[in-house]
This record gives C-alpha cells, sequence and structure tokens, in this order.
C-alpha cells in the first residue's frame, strides 16, 4: 500500500508524488518492516539519536503512514518531514529526492548519539504521596487499593494539577535501587465526567515532563516464577488485583498508547506458566484489538474476557466491593479467571499483608 502525500505544493499545484514510505524507511533501517504488522512496526533505534526502541513506523486511515521517535520527533513525520529531518535536506532537496527514491539511499548527514536514559528525581512522587490527605486516599479505597498498597506504590495526589499521582517503579538490577521512570496523573472522576457532559475533550492522564511512558507498569513484581499473569489495560487494575494475590501487569503508557506491546517486556515474563491477556469491554472494540495485537507479541499468552457488562477489572473488582469480604472476593475472581478449577491461582504469600483494611 502506498502513502500518499501531496508535498508537490512546492513545484507543481495540486499534483502529489506517491511514495512507499515503508519501503524508504527500511532503506534507512533494514529490516524494519519485516517488524511492520499492518499498523505499526516494532521499536528500533533511531537513526538520528540511537537508543533502543525510541523509532517506529505506524499507518492509520486518519492520518496515513508516520514515523516516530519519541524523542526527536514525537508528533510524528510524513515523508517529506522524514527525508528532510534525516538527511539535512531544504524542501526543493527533499521533493528531488523522493521522486528519485529508487537510488541508492545514502548515509543520514546527522551523527547518530546516543542518549542515555536516566529516571525522574523519586522525590516528585515522595512529595505527591506525602500531600495531606484531604479525601485523595478515599479515591484509591474506592478501587480497592488499601493504605498499606497506597504506601508501597506511593500513589498520592498533584496539587498543583488537582489529579491523583500514580508513579512507576523499577528497580535497578546493577543498583538494586527502587527507581522512579515515570509519573502518571490521572483526572478526579467527577471533573473527567463534567468535562464529557459538556462535550469537551478529556486528558485521561498527563504526564510528568521527563518521564518514560513507554515501560511496563509491575514489571518487577510479576518477574517471578509463578503460574499465571494478568496483562491488563489499567495500572492501578494491577495493584488492586496485587490485594488479593493475583499477579497482573500493564503497560504504563497515559492518553498515548501507539504500541500495545513491547517485545521487550517478554524479559519479565520468561518464568511465568500462563499470560492471561484480559481486554478491556469498549464499545468501540478497540480493547479486543488491542487485546489480539498483544496476543502477537507475548509468548504462552491467551485471552481470557471480562464477563459481559464490565469495562474493565477495576469495574469488576468495585461491584463486588460493597458485599464481599477479603475471601469472598477473591473466591470471585479466581472462579472468573480459573472456571474449571485448575488449581492455577494460588494464593500469594504477600495476600494477607497487602489485604489490611483500609
Amino acid at each position: 500500500m502506498l502513502s500518499h502525500l501531496a508535498v508537490a505544493q512546492f513545484a507543481r499545484p495540486n499534483k502529489a508524488i506517491d511514495i512507499d514510505y515503508l519501503a524508504l524507511v527500511d532503506k534507512t533501517i533494514p529490516g524494519l518492516a519485516a517488524t511492520f504488522n499492518g499498523r505499526f512496526s516494532r521499536g528500533v533505534p533511531c537513526p538520528k539519536c540511537g537508543g533502543s526502541d525510541r523509532f517506529n513506523f505506524s499507518r492509520s486511515p486518519k492520518w496515513g503512514d508516520k514515523t516516530f521517535c519519541r524523542h526527536c520527533a514525537p508528533k510524528g513525520m510524513h515523508p517529506l518531514e522524514y527525508v528532510m529531518w534525516l538527511y539535512g535536506f531544504e524542501s526543493r532537496e527533499a521533493i528531488d529526492f523522493l521522486k528519485g527514491m529508487a537510488t541508492k539511499v545514502g548515509p543520514a548527514r546527522t551523527e547518530i548519539k546516543v542518549i542515555e536514559l536516566r529516571p525522574l528525581d523519586s522525590a516528585m512522587a515522595e512529595k505527591h504521596h506525602a500531600t495531606p490527605d484531604n479525601g485523595w486516599r478515599n479515591y484509591f479505597h474506592g478501587r480497592g487499593i488499601t493504605n498499606q498498597l497506597i504506601d508501597l506504590y506511593q500513589l498520592g495526589f498533584n496539587t498543583k494539577w488537582s489529579r491523583y499521582s500514580i508513579p512507576n517503579w523499577l528497580v535497578n538490577p546493577t543498583t538494586g535501587v527502587r527507581e522512579c521512570w515515570g509519573i502518571q496523573y490521572r483526572i478526579r472522576p467527577i471533573l473527567e465526567e463534567r468535562m464529557k457532559q459538556a462535550g469537551k475533550k478529556v486528558s485521561k492522564y498527563l504526564s510528568e515532563t521527563g518521564s518514560h511512558n513507554q515501560m511496563l507498569f509491575n514489571g518487577d513484581y510479576v518477574n517471578r516464577k509463578i503460574n499465571v499473569c494478568l496483562v491488563v489495560e489499567g495500572v492501578l487494575d494491577c495493584i488492586t488485583l496485587r490485594r488479593y494475590g493475583i499477579p497482573a501487569c500493564a503497560a504504563f503508557q497515559g492518553n498515548n498508547p501507539h504500541k500495545a506491546w513491547r517485545t521487550e517486556w517478554n524479559k519479565y515474563l520468561r518464568n511465568i506458566g500462563t499470560i492471561l491477556i484480559i481486554p478491556d469491554n469498549d464499545a468501540s472494540g478497540m480493547g479486543e484489538l488491542i487485546a489480539l495485537s498483544k496476543l502477537n507479541d507475548i509468548p504462552r499468552s491467551r485471552i481470557h474476557r471480562l464477563p459481559d457488562n464490565f469495562k474493565d477489572v477495576g469495574k469488576l473488582i468495585e461491584s463486588w466491593l460493597p458485599t464481599c469480604d477479603e475471601k469472598e472476593l477473591r473466591k470471585r475472581l479466581v472462579n472468573w479467571l480459573d472456571p474449571n478449577g485448575l488449581g492455577m491461582l494460588k494464593p500469594s504469600f504477600e495476600q494477607t499483608a497487602n489485604s489490611a483494611t483500609t
């Protein structure tokens, strides 16, 4: 499929150049096209700034073909923008290049400089966690998250933005120090509903400047020898499930999940017997598409669906919280996840501790 870009406005009005954009990018990054699944490619090193997986190719019916680099081209580039960015061309040069792109593609003009990824200052997450409790903990309690888990994950409240603070922690394998690699700020539900009713666009999550939003939430927790792990959409659902001794992880991506799953995250799941991918029940069917995409990239995985009428795992648990004690709620979760009684979900050694009262 050719990507259509009206670039000839610089040369011939009302004309266009048809570009096989994927083939063009593949000449610069050999092998990238082989990872393309029809919607996006896997992440690869950026041809300009390096890294390990920050550059990818995507296809959208609305926006057409684009390339992205999380660091130097986060808004995406069409073919003309791409060759101007990569080779330092002026628009005239870029048009001539695209017209003759069958010729051999030369090296980029800019030397690749690898940018070292650094964690955030954990003091930011600790500051939001230390916000005096004027009711913000009730939001997490309503999702089934105990005070002990609020403290463990350093959940909090950002008073400047009036949003709930959700940091992502990973242990540095070299130093053993727990590092904060990103913070998402979740809008208050009451404000979210008001904005929707007013027809306003809602940014459910905002990210702290410098956050690395292409990482796995709960990666360290699930990185152990266990029978079953859930892959869900919501990071807070992972914390709630931990309360009941059920390991779960999720992509930490805020409002821009342009890739559902990154294969480098599989290193956290290598000791797990079965991975259950839980799609969200949404009217658009996007949850099912995202789950199918993950199914292709996660070994030993299968899709396990929610009961009807529940949007996500969090809503399922919230429906049981008012009438179920700890033991009964876990029993219902296990019956849903292991309906044949195979004993896949044995109680976690942490379950008693994490189920402390709110």
